[in-house]
């Protein structure tokens, strides 16, 4: 799918990570991996990311229904997995 390396730089850009050093806080930008991205879009920690959850990734969004493989409006990690491999 060649939305997938869309949606992969959309989660990586909106998912920083914190690295502390040397008692101070400096942001780097680093892979994420389809389990950390998913968990981090996963709001409310149900297993499945939701279209309100899913509003923090417009890319994601706008292929929400294509991925929905049992079309109950949720993602699943394995059905969000098509999107990052």
């Amino acid at each position: 799918m060649k939305v997938s390396a869309v949606v992969l730089t959309a989660l990586v850009l909106t998912a920083p990570l914190t690295a502390f050093a040397q008692d101070s806080a400096e942001t780097i930008d680093a892979p994420v991996s389809a389990s950390s991205a998913f968990t981090a879009l996963d709001k409310d920690a149900d297993g499945k990311i939701s279209i309100p959850e899913a509003q923090e990734v417009p890319a994601l969004v706008k292929q929400f229904e294509e991925v929905d493989a049992n079309k109950d409006g949720y993602l699943t990690q394995e059905e969000f997995s098509v999107l990052v491999s």
